[in-house]
């Protein structure tokens, strides 16, 4: 068994099966990757298996395991990736959902160069790179400035930190979510709930799944806080 073999099997056993595009569409990705870290340090994780368990699977598993975000409508969605690195999770939720709008968020100069490079060169149609913070996204790029329906945010700092962070991207009816390790810590928890309120938001149950072969992950959802959700005052502990 090939290593491409090896691959297949471990999304395969998370519950994801890419089809013969979806393939193309990462290793294009991946060999980009590789060719830009010649010149600059963008990420360690360019051998197969660790490309697609740590970027690829690690970014589609919430929306596999999640029930609110595999039943986002699939077409009219604006989608921004905060801290977007070299593109992950939202050059893989674009490939989940092809028909959304992607805005990937990266203030690091060389990220957003290789983000626009990529982008441009795969002619990748409604995906767009601001390069700026995420906090001037809104007042300074023209795409922002409707709300987003959906905010990720991976690897990118504390539940409070990102609900600051993404309190003008996401939209009335928007959700920011937070992809985190297998434990959220109490004061991290306690700290993002408090954040959350003061921003109109509250917090949802986190939902943990595995990553295979051996490690755990959670998603944290966070919605605007609705009149009944005000009158209930209620939000759940991890």
């Amino acid at each position: 068994m090939g290593v491409r073999d090896d691959v297949a099997q471990l999304l395969a056993g998370a519950g994801y099966e890419p089809s013969a595009a979806d393939w193309e569409y990462y290793e294009e990705i991946r060999a980009r990757l590789e060719h830009a870290n010649q010149t600059m340090n963008l990420t360690r994780l360019t051998e197969p298996m660790d490309f697609y368990r740590k970027h690829v699977l690690d970014s589609v598993l919430p929306f596999l395991n999640v029930t609110a975000l595999a039943k986002l409508a699939p077409h009219g969605v604006l989608c921004a990736d905060i801290g977007s690195g070299c593109g992950f999770p939202g050059l893989a939720v674009r490939r989940l959902f092809p028909h959304w709008e992607i805005a990937l968020i990266e203030k690091t100069i060389k990220k957003a160069a290789f983000l626009e490079d990529t982008v441009g060169g795969m002619q990748l149609e409604r995906t767009y790179v601001v390069p700026l913070e995420a906090r001037a996204a809104p007042s300074a790029a023209k795409v922002m400035r409707r709300g987003c329906k959906v905010v990720l945010a991976r690897a990118v700092g504390r539940i409070a930190v990102v609900t600051e962070m993404a309190r003008q991207l996401v939209s009335k009816d928007g959700m920011v979510v937070h992809y985190k390790g297998g434990t959220i810590a109490e004061d991290e928890w306690s700290e993002g709930r408090k954040a959350a309120s003061k921003a109109g938001q509250m917090l949802v149950r986190p939902k943990k799944y595995a990553l295979p072969p051996d490690a755990e992950r959670s998603v944290v959802l966070a919605r605007k806080r609705t009149a009944a959700d005000r009158k209930n005052h209620h939000t759940s502990k991890p």
